[in-house]
């Protein structure tokens, strides 16, 4: 058995791809706005501090697969690993 046959995983998004500028204002490109999750937003048991989310400005409507959504477990890589189930 592979891990591929009982788990969807996805790596995350680039998001310096992604990241709207002030090139992207001049082209008249809309703005999306999104709460960002980051390692600072997680504590050391896993729970998610509302706070500490950041604003991430896009200068394209990201597809769902990227959002984080109910149900997904979010594995910090490194030290302190942890993990988080979004509910």
């Amino acid at each position: 058995m592979k891990l591929k046959d009982v788990v969807s995983m996805n790596a995350g998004l680039v998001l310096t791809r992604k990241r709207y500028q002030d090139k992207h204002a001049i082209k008249g490109y809309e703005k999306y706005t999104y709460p960002l999750l980051n390692l600072h937003s997680i504590d050391d048991y896993g729970n998610i501090i509302q706070e500490e989310l950041e604003t991430f400005e896009s200068f394209e409507d990201l597809d769902s697969q990227y959002l984080t959504q109910e149900g997904m477990l979010l594995v910090r890589v490194n030290y302190p690993y942890t993990c988080t189930y979004i509910s």
